[in-house]
């Protein structure tokens, strides 16, 4: 198992991140590959004490700014998580951003259980708190009530299915070596959560066994997480998923696409609705083979409203 920790300007959080991480009950089993992302806040320090006390368990990657990638100008730290990736040498892969934590000692074991006894499966999901800057629950969870499975046929969606640090997975081919499109778009996780269903199902595990922390400099301040950007940058991952994957349903891209328009249409009305797909659909070419009759029909439903 390799545990896949990416961070940047975590100082507050790694610690308790760490400590969550290496109460797990695999963890003898497991790597823990921390990437640190070329922070100036005491974060790499931190990172450098908890691989020194745990020599063997801890591989630590320090990474300087000049290799970031950015998106609209926005840097991101996807390339720290594709390093870290390619780096990792487990049968699996688990994730946990340096300020996200784990909840429950079991987590790992319970989903590793899970993916031995189904095969067929890429990936174990599960229920996610979420928590405030000092670690106490704001009552709610990222996202329920969540399906026992997701698969091509309803991961394409106008939310994230599940949160990322609730993921363990096959380390299939498309996550070791992604699409170049990938490296583009607004939301990393959800293309890689489509590249995963892309392959096969994944699998619900009980329980609410990690935790979203939500505060000022986390990565959902983005300017492609919100509003009108959003819809656009989510949109294009559909439709690029779409011709990529043979295996796609059009019915799903469909109706995802159109969850996405319908929102907007009734955030800002039919122009802005029809803006925004010309612009989802620009920046998606040439990469989507979507059917151009389903790029009318959204079209025209665009047009005529709901």
């Amino acid at each position: 198992m390799s545990i896949l920790v990416p961070t940047y300007r975590h100082v507050s959080f790694i610690g308790d991140c760490l400590d969550s991480i290496l109460q797990q009950s695999l963890i003898e089993e497991c790597e823990v590959l921390v990437g640190e992302d070329g922070s100036d806040d005491g974060t790499r320090e931190i990172c450098m004490r908890y691989m020194n006390a745990h020599p063997g368990r801890i591989r630590l990657f320090l990474n300087d700014r000049s290799r970031v990638i950015q998106v609209n100008g926005v840097p991101t730290g996807r390339r720290n998580l594709m390093d870290l990736i390619v780096a990792a040498r487990g049968r699996y892969l688990a994730f946990c951003e340096g300020d996200d934590r784990w909840c429950d000692p079991g987590k790992l074991e319970r989903q590793v259980m899970l993916l031995e006894k189904h095969p067929e499966a890429v990936g174990s999901y599960h229920s996610t708190e979420v928590i405030d800057e000092l670690g106490n629950s704001e009552g709610q969870a990222f996202r329920e009530p969540l399906p026992g499975i997701y698969d091509t046929s309803n991961i394409a969606s106008t939310l994230s299915p599940f949160h990322t640090s609730s993921l363990v997975c096959r380390p299939i081919a498309d996550l070791i070596d992604p699409p170049r499109w990938t490296w583009s778009v607004g939301s990393f996780d959800m293309a890689l959560f489509g590249l995963l269903a892309c392959q096969g199902p994944l699998l619900l595990s009980d329980g609410r066994m990690s935790a979203y922390r939500k505060h000022g400099t986390g990565i959902t301040r983005h300017v492609f997480h919100r509003g009108m950007a959003m819809h656009v940058q989510r949109m294009v991952i559909w439709a690029r998923l779409g011709g990529y994957c043979s295996r796609w349903p059009t019915s799903s891209l469909e109706g995802a696409l159109r969850e996405h328009i319908g929102q907007v249409e009734r955030e800002g009305g039919r122009r802005l609705a029809i803006r925004v797909w010309a612009n989802a659909l620009w920046k998606a070419a040439p990469h989507s083979l979507m059917r151009p009759l389903m790029q009318a029909r959204l079209l025209l439903r665009a047009c005529r409203g709901r």
